[in-house]
């Protein structure tokens, strides 16, 4: 659907344009959306980058555009599960994550990814 609204060059300079906004929302949604009309290369990289942000609530919302965009996040496999596992709790803790707050929520959405580009399967994380 959105792909084929943006076909011209232009819009898709558009999007490029604002990858390096300074706001961290921004640049996501624009390489979300480059990542879903076939311009991947760009939008990974910034992906890639904000999906180990220090700030928690752009993390997410990295992992979250990771886990929407499916096959195309499949060349980000290894740094989603090196990013995943750095949100695991200490061995033997009772819960997966760190904590029950934006680690588990990252965590589940680059799960998700891995699965939604066919590189893991749901039981995996059971």
């Amino acid at each position: 659907m959105l792909s084929q609204k943006v076909q011209d060059g232009e819009s898709k300079e558009a999007l490029k344009s604002v990858l390096s906004d300074q706001s961290p929302s921004v640049a996501i949604a624009a390489a979300e959306a480059l990542c879903k009309i076939g311009e991947a290369k760009a939008g990974l990289t910034i992906l890639n980058e904000y999906i180990a942000s220090q700030h928690p609530w752009v993390a997410l919302q990295a992992a979250r555009a990771m886990h929407d965009i499916g096959e195309v996040a499949k060349p980000s496999v290894k740094r989603i599960e090196e990013v995943r596992k750095s949100l695991e709790g200490k061995p033997g803790s009772r819960r997966r994550y760190k904590d029950f707050n934006y680690a588990s929520f990252t965590g589940w959405a680059l799960e998700w990814a891995l699965i939604n580009c066919g590189a893991a399967t749901a039981e995996q994380f059971e």
